[in-house]
């Protein structure tokens, strides 16, 4: 009997937290209306960032066009210098010329490809402050129709999203 009521008296402080009231869940934080002040510069900032999306996307495009050139000659000295007669002056100094004009060009593109890089971690931080205040508050469907209407824009491409997409690369255009 003994080991019975020892039992029953252990179980009873588990049996009394069971019994007591489930708390009260907790409530979301209401988040607060975008004024249509703040919406209007919301789809300004939102139009500015789509056009330095396009413009840093044409700075890629051109930047591993240029990579790709890049490399295209460093094969074309590679197989030049295999045939070089080490002997013949000119052609080493026509080969030293050429090379030299390279070295030049890859000097040039890797301070672009640091701009690149800049200008890259610039735009997502730009990204991350509109997200931050913008795209995570609500706003009245009818103020946004009013602000798009002032503004002289037919529709948003989408509705919620920045209507551009990350670099192609994660910040990294050292090629």
């Amino acid at each position: 009997m003994r080991p019975v009521l020892f039992s029953i008296l252990l179980s009873l402080p588990t049996v009394q937290l069971s019994l007591a009231a489930p708390a009260e869940p907790t409530k979301p934080t209401p988040r607060k209306l975008l004024s249509r002040t703040e919406l209007r510069d919301c789809i300004v900032r939102e139009e500015e960032l789509g056009q330095r999306q396009s413009s840093l996307r044409q700075a890629q495009d051109a930047h591993l066009a240029s990579s790709a050139k890049l490399s295209a000659d460093a094969m074309e000295l590679s197989r030049i210098l295999r045939s070089l007669d080490a002997n013949d002056e000119v052609a080493v100094s026509s080969y030293n010329k050429r090379n030299t004009t390279r070295n030049a060009e890859v000097d040039s593109h890797n301070r672009r490809s640091a701009a690149l890089n800049a200008a890259v971690a610039d735009l997502q931080a730009s990204e991350a402050d509109y997200v931050a205040a913008c795209v995570s508050r609500p706003f009245l469907k009818a103020d946004e129709d009013a602000v798009l209407k002032e503004l002289g824009i037919k529709e948003r491409r989408y509705d919620r999203e920045p209507r551009h997409s990350p670099p192609r690369s994660p910040g990294n255009f050292d090629s």
